[in-house]
Order: structure tokens, then sequence, then C-alpha cells
């Protein structure tokens, strides 16, 4: 998926106005690569959002089924959008 296609379908969603701020900070991040590393603070820096809401809606997203967190050998957890869970 382009980049433009994943920001398209991010602002396509139905979902909540700082949800789709926060995923477009993730698709931002996510470059060629299917999956980012980056922490909440990296995304509360780049969406302006203060870090406990960060945190709050990564949780909600993740227990969506919209976003993916894995923790792996490094300190952040790898992150993805699950593009067929965002369509829905």
């Amino acid at each position: 998926m382009k980049p433009q296609e994943r920001t398209d379908a991010i602002l396509r969603s139905p979902l909540d106005p700082l949800d789709r701020l926060l995923l477009v900070a993730v698709a931002a991040r996510l470059g060629a690569n299917p999956t980012t590393w980056a922490k909440p603070e990296d995304f509360a820096e780049r969406t302006g959002m203060g870090l406990s809401t960060v945190k709050d809606r990564l949780a909600a997203l993740t227990s969506a089924g919209v976003l993916v967190r894995e923790q792996r050998e490094h300190r952040a957890k790898d992150t993805w959008i699950d593009w067929e869970v965002l369509a829905a």
C-alpha cells in the first residue's frame, strides 16, 4: 500500500479524529516497512497529544484490533496497522 493510500484509508475511517491523527502518525513512521517500533513519546511529539492520551488511544486502538503491538528485542513495541480491520 502506498503512503497516500494509507493516509486516505485512515481519513475515510469512522474513527474518532484523535485516533485518525494517531494512525496517520503511525503510518508516517511505517515508510516502506509494514511495522514501526516508535515509542509513545515519539507519537506524542509528532501529534501534539499528551503522552497519557497517546497511551490511552494506542491501548484502545489495539483493543479494537486496528493496531497490533508486540514486544520484541528492542525497548519499544513493534506496531502496525491492520488495514482490513480499519476498512471494516
